[in-house]
């Protein structure tokens, strides 16, 4: 029973510690209530398979977080514009909710930068 009990707590904090370090990503110095931005998921394939990163704020540099020119479909709260540049040049797109495949927005494996709004 203990044995059980220490493991649960050992699985929680791991949780946590983990949700922390995913709320902290993105290029942002004031990280109160995010910046009431929203969150935005990419991942390395389509269909929201593969490698994932979570952002919560302007993210000039994908390369940071090892996903530039990665993203194949993306997850997201509140719109989103995705860049095929560094600090939001090139062709960008803006998107939301959820995007099985971004080759529908000639945006797969393209984005490098992304920040929450409309450009």
């Amino acid at each position: 029973m203990k044995k059980l009990a220490l493991i649960l707590l050992a699985g929680a904090t791991l949780l946590l510690a983990g949700s922390a370090a995913d709320a902290r990503r993105g290029d942002r110095d004031d990280w109160s209530n995010y910046g009431g931005y929203g969150w935005i998921t990419l991942y390395s394939a389509p269909y929201f398979q593969g490698h994932s990163v979570t952002l919560y704020g302007p993210t000039p540099h994908l390369n940071r977080y090892g996903f530039d020119d990665r993203a194949q479909s993306i997850r997201a709260r509140g719109s989103w514009t995705l860049c095929s540049d560094d600090n939001y040049g090139g062709d960008c797109v803006t998107v939301y909710g959820q995007v099985e495949d971004l080759r529908e927005y000639n945006m797969k494996r393209r984005a490098s930068s992304v920040m929450p709004g409309n450009r």
